[in-house]
């Protein structure tokens, strides 16, 4: 049987670039159309089943849909002479009321001019089945604008609730928010490094990326909200890194630029279990398992160095942009076997292994995994990260959000 590689694993050709003169978006199919794609757990029976080859075009047009809803009214400006940029993956919004708060109340988060957002659920029953972005947008009075990557199928793992809900409108991928109006937009294509879709929340697409154009003060600022691959290795991350830089730089070829988001910089290569036990065996042998936590908020200085290196090459600075060595992301024992359930690996007898060692250091694992990197952008003061952001006793996200001011 011949896989539909076209739609469930490399995708439809991204849209040429949009412009954002008036709200857009894509309907969603049906509850009914929704059941009749979610009864398949098998790629090969849904690509043969007379509803998939029905809707496979919208399908399509979901798996790269681009949503944006100008604020109104239109905030005003601050008047500050910097604009202050947040990048956080928020972990699907299933802690909604959080992210609202943190973003609305922190004394910096809520200065904020531009928000990127990763990880960002529409219409998932994980989340409440909310448009997780609009109401953040709401909630802020700021302009809004979704980029999907999957369309999902399934509800996700055992920490993201009950699997009998449906999904609304299935949507996964980056947002931008923004005080100031957007003239331009595209959703585009991550290279493809795994297919997603035997997994528990079934996802088709693959993963994008996203830039909107935003109109500041002081000129167009193009902003790029990038999430990359965690089950794979930093080489594959780099070459990644290097197709969204080309596509970037082919369609922002000068001025103003400024990339946030996930970039998943673990240093680790889970590509496969085999991998994963030969890499994880040298850097014990070489330092210890101290020895790989300190490596893991250096990435740059280790196995995630062509990842930089392709910054560098493009004419993006990241040193200035990011406080070094600063975690921004955790694993923790108590969540380590949720988090490995979701990604389904590695197998259940490592995940043991691993929560059993790090209670020995101090039950935490910490990552530096989110980054900033701009070209022809002065960054102003200290660029920060709000570390363990936490709502009503519970953490928001596994992420930890971090900004940067720009000079205007």
């Amino acid at each position: 049987m011949t896989l539909d590689l076209g739609l469930l694993y490399e995708g439809p050709p991204s849209p040429d670039v949009v412009r954002l003169d008036d709200p857009r978006d894509v309907p969603p199919l049906t509850p009914e159309e929704m059941a009749a794609l979610g009864a398949f757990t098998v790629r090969q029976e849904l690509e043969r089943s007379p509803a998939y080859l029905k809707l496979r075009p919208r399908i399509s047009q979901l798996a790269s849909a681009l949503a944006y809803r100008p604020a109104d009214p239109a905030p005003t400006a601050t008047g500050r002479p910097s604009l202050r940029v947040v990048s956080w993956n928020m972990e699907r919004g299933t802690r909604l009321d959080g992210v609202k708060a943190l973003l609305a109340t922190h004394p910096e988060a809520s200065a904020a001019d531009i928000i990127m957002l990763n990880e960002v659920d529409r219409g998932m029953a994980r989340s409440g089945n909310l448009d997780t972005c609009a109401e953040l947008a709401r909630h802020l009075g700021m302009h809004m604008l979704f980029g999907n990557g999957y369309f999902c199928l399934g509800y996700g793992g055992p920490a993201d609730g009950p699997a009998h809900l449906p999904n609304h409108m299935g949507m996964h991928g980056n947002a931008i928010l923004s005080r100031y109006p957007m003239s331009r937009a595209e959703v585009f294509s991550v290279p493809v490094s795994s297919d997603r879709y035997h997994t528990r929340d079934q996802r088709l697409g693959h993963k994008k990326a996203l830039w909107a154009e935003v109109q500041t003060p002081a000129g167009p600022l193009a902003v790029a909200s990038v999430h990359l691959d965690s089950i794979t290795s930093p080489a594959r991350r780099a070459w990644q890194m290097r197709g969204v830089l080309r596509h970037l730089l082919r369609r922002i070829p000068h001025g103003p630029l400024l990339l946030g988001g996930d970039l998943n910089t673990s240093t680790l290569d889970f590509s496969a279990l085999p991998a994963l036990s030969v890499d994880l065996s040298r850097k014990v042998l070489r330092g210890g398992v101290r020895g790989i936590m300190r490596r893991c908020l250096q990435p740059e200085r280790h196995d995630e160095r062509p990842l930089f290196e392709a910054l560098e090459g493009a004419g993006l600075r990241w040193r200035e942009l990011n406080p070094p060595r600063i975690p921004t992301f955790r694993f923790e024992v108590q969540e380590l076997e949720d988090a490995c359930s979701v990604m389904s690996f590695p197998p259940p007898a490592l995940i043991r292994a691993c929560a059993l060692y790090l209670r020995t250091l101090g039950g935490v694992a910490p990552f530096k995994l989110d980054w900033f990197a701009g070209r022809d952008v002065e960054p102003v003061g200290s660029p920060e990260v709000i570390p363990r952001p936490v709502h009503a006793g519970h953490r928001i996200s596994d992420h930890d959000p971090i900004l940067v001011d720009i000079a205007l």
